[in-house]
């Protein structure tokens, strides 16, 4: 099989053993997708000590995952390591030549693309081996560099405010801007492709894919959620108020407890920015239904999900949210549990508002009384009219974020010369 396979190879800068991110589950749904026994999908990643010796981390039917040598530099100026991710690439390639035909390699897709990535790309595929090579864009680069911050205490904040986010921010611009010169882009959002399409005509728009491996579509009835009356509302990923208005959504409900409600219950997942978690520790202090749990692993979190009301993310409207889109609206959706966000990006095409969960409008600044309104709204419901709306939920991700349901696009994009 292998002489005549065709290889597509994904380049990440991804660590292997930590297999947690939205980024790897998406590599892995594309892999699914594609992966036949005309098509091998092989990933590598920089991320890896290119002096040490490569291995195979993981080997399924259809897909190979090369190399765990971690190499624990500091990512902050990841976009500047020029050659490390040359001499890592230069590397993994002599192993990967060693066991396949150059003239096997369809295609090599990026993901995800910081500023060294993206030039050392260009020149070692397109230059060095005319390999055709394409690229993928969920989020502007320099607008996740303005809604950057610090992950661990330090004395640094306002060298980075100064110096570090404008550096960013630069190497964000030019990153972005670099994705014309590949031979084709796959993008996430309408607004993605309405931004590349002036400029490169090989775009395919594959929306967030999730797959429905560890969510049972059994049904569950919410109301044994319900001890105490309780209306649990559940928000998981990575805590922002920029990006996902989480803040705003702790705000509105210490509001509703604070007037006239006492059953609205939040529980909050996931890693942030020091400061954040300095600030939800205090509220959980001062709120005991404000709950914060921390991180967990990924395969942990879809069995969870089922236990609450309703799950939510209300999202502010800045360049990071109109050009990317969420993965957790579709993992979100999946559970069968009804969704609260807001009408930024691409939701409003699968998400209806009463019909297949609830929408609020978006602002560069969450509306929390709106907010307030929105969930008593949702509160008011009754429990078979809010079982419906999740499995209408349910029903339209299974049919547009299901990986199998773009296989054929994503095939004819990566196998086409």
């Amino acid at each position: 099989m292998i002489e005549s396979c065709q290889i597509v190879v994904f380049i990440t800068n991804f660590d292997f053993s930590r297999q947690i991110s939205p980024g790897f589950s998406r590599l892995i749904n594309y892999s699914k997708a594609i992966g036949s026994d005309h098509l091998m999908v092989i990933w590598l990643s920089t991320k890896f000590d290119y002096r040490g010796k490569i291995s195979i981390v993981i080997k399924e039917e259809h897909m190979e995952l090369i190399s765990d040598k971690v190499f624990n530099y500091k990512s902050t100026f990841e976009d500047f390591h020029f050659i490390i991710n040359y001499l890592s690439l230069n590397n993994s390639f002599k192993y990967l030549f060693r066991k396949y035909k150059i003239e096997n390699v369809s295609s090599v897709l990026l993901y995800p693309s910081t500023l060294s990535l993206v030039i050392v790309s260009l020149l070692f595929f397109k230059l060095k081996y005319s390999i055709r090579l394409l690229i993928e864009k969920n989020e502007l680069k320099s607008a996740i560099s303005l809604n950057r911050g610090v992950t661990r205490k330090t004395f640094l904040k306002p060298i980075n405010n100064v110096l570090i986010k404008p550096l960013l921010y630069l190497t964000g611009l030019i990153t972005d801007a670099l994705a014309v010169f590949f031979d084709g882009i796959i993008v996430i959002s309408t607004r993605f492709e309405l931004l590349y399409k002036r400029f490169n005509k090989n775009i395919i728009r594959i929306p967030i894919l999730a797959s429905d491996d560890l969510i049972s579509n059994e049904s569950q009835d919410s109301s044994q959620h319900n001890a105490n009356d309780l209306f649990k509302i559940g928000y998981f990923g990575w805590i922002s108020e920029k990006k996902d208005g989480v803040i705003s959504l702790i705000n509105s409900i210490i509001n509703l407890n604070g007037i006239k409600y006492n059953n609205f219950c939040l529980d909050l997942y996931g890693p942030s920015t020091i400061e954040t978690i300095s600030l939800i520790e205090r509220l959980c202090r001062s709120h005991p239904f404000i709950r914060y749990h921390g991180s967990i692993p990924g395969y942990e979190i879809a069995p969870i999900l089922k236990r609450f009301d309703l799950l939510a993310f209300p999202r502010p409207l800045n360049l990071q949210t109109k050009f990317g889109f969420s993965t957790k609206l579709a993992e979100f959706m999946l559970s069968g549990v009804p969704v609260l966000t807001s009408s930024v990006s691409d939701t409003k095409l699968f998400i209806h508002d009463g019909i297949s969960g609830f929408l609020v409008e978006s602002s560069n600044v969450v509306d929390v009384n709106m907010l307030s309104e929105k969930l008593v709204e949702i509160r008011s419901l009754d429990k078979n009219k809010l079982s419906r709306i999740g499995k209408n939920a349910r029903e339209i991700a299974l049919l547009h974020f299901n990986p199998y349901q773009h296989a054929d696009a994503l095939i004819r994009f990566f196998k086409s010369k």
